[in-house]
């Protein structure tokens, strides 16, 4: 019956129902289970067919957006430098960087970054938005001074993959669900990003990419942060810890981001648990204050009902009230 219902609202209705042969001398009972357990089988298969289905339709979406934007990005290339080809930093002549070459001068930027601030109150959000619109001009910069040529150039692909990471940062930082302090912790994330973006082009196109994984959560923890909501600091500490990590220890192994996002998951699971725990007790505890002052009130009439009628003396009315 599900089945068909799920064949009559169009999902997967080209699935075919496995056929069920009954042994020989097998009551109906065990034919009712086999027939039901084949039924569930089918409905799960057909979820997991489903769900790999989206995935595969997500994957193919973000291809297209990107090849959108490519062509876009493309375009304001050439509108904006029209005799320059499809380079960055001027000049004529000669080879454009190679990704390794790009991504050395984007690890020595990365080595200069500034500490991270220790409390969410030192926070501050000017000088982040600064340092993400002015990442390209101090790439260039550093390319310059690692190269020594005037002139350094670097290819359109590569160009347009350092404008949409810069591109992803800057609507981090206009983000008004994400708290301030919380902005300025992801957005440093932008050199570490844009080195994976450079060794791995797929993490735009996919958005299972364990990069785009984390990202997403380290986004929607921060979502739900507050200091007064997080008075120990422990979701700030790890967020803080995360981005750290990533900017100290990614050179060229991607698979960090796979560890991170492991351990993050982890994380906001254990914290997700406490918060319940925390919940359960603190309305366990409400409630046992609600009995105590209903036993109290009952208590109290229960006393006055079988004294009221009896004229005590002052000094046992007032211990037994």
């Amino acid at each position: 019956d599900v089945n068909v219902r799920l064949v009559q609202a169009g999902v997967l209705p080209q699935l075919h129902h496995p056929k069920v042969v009954r042994r020989p001398g097998a009551p109906n009972g065990t034919a009712r289970t086999t027939r039901a357990a084949a039924a569930a089988a089918d409905v799960e298969s057909s979820a997991q067919a489903y769900a790999a289905g989206a995935d595969m339709v997500a994957d193919e979406l973000h291809q297209e957006l990107m090849q959108q934007l490519t062509s876009l990005l493309a375009a304001r290339r050439h509108a904006e430098r029209p005799d320059s080809g499809s380079y960055m930093g001027g000049g004529t002549g000669g080879a454009s960087l190679t990704p390794a070459e790009l991504l050395g001068a984007l690890t020595l930027l990365q080595g200069e970054s500034r500490p991270l601030p220790a409390l969410p109150a030192a926070i501050d959000t000017t000088a982040a938005a600064d340092m993400v619109q002015h990442l390209k001009d101090e790439l260039m910069a550093q390319i310059q001074r690692l190269s020594g040529a005037s002139h350094a150039k670097v290819s359109g692909s590569d160009e347009d993959t350092i404008d949409l990471v810069g591109m992803l940062f800057e609507y981090i930082l206009q983000d008004h669900t994400i708290p301030a302090p919380m902005q300025v912790l992801l957005s440093r994330l932008q050199i570490p990003y844009l080195k994976v973006a450079i060794l791995d082009r797929r993490m735009f196109a996919h958005a299972s990419h364990p990069a785009r994984k984390l990202l997403d959560q380290l986004a929607d923890a921060a979502k739900g942060w507050s200091e007064e909501s997080d008075r120990d600091h422990r979701l700030f500490e790890k967020v803080k810890s995360t981005v750290e990590a990533l900017l100290q220890d990614f050179d060229d192994d991607v698979g960090v981001f796979e560890r991170k996002l492991t351990e993050f998951t982890q994380f906001v699971e254990q914290n997700r648990k406490r918060a319940e725990l925390a919940e359960t007790r603190a309305t366990e505890a409400a409630r046992g204050r609600e009995r105590l002052q209903n036993a109290r009130r009952h208590a109290a009439q229960e006393i006055l009902s079988r004294i009221n009628d009896h004229n005590l003396p002052t000094l046992l009315r007032g211990v037994l009230t």
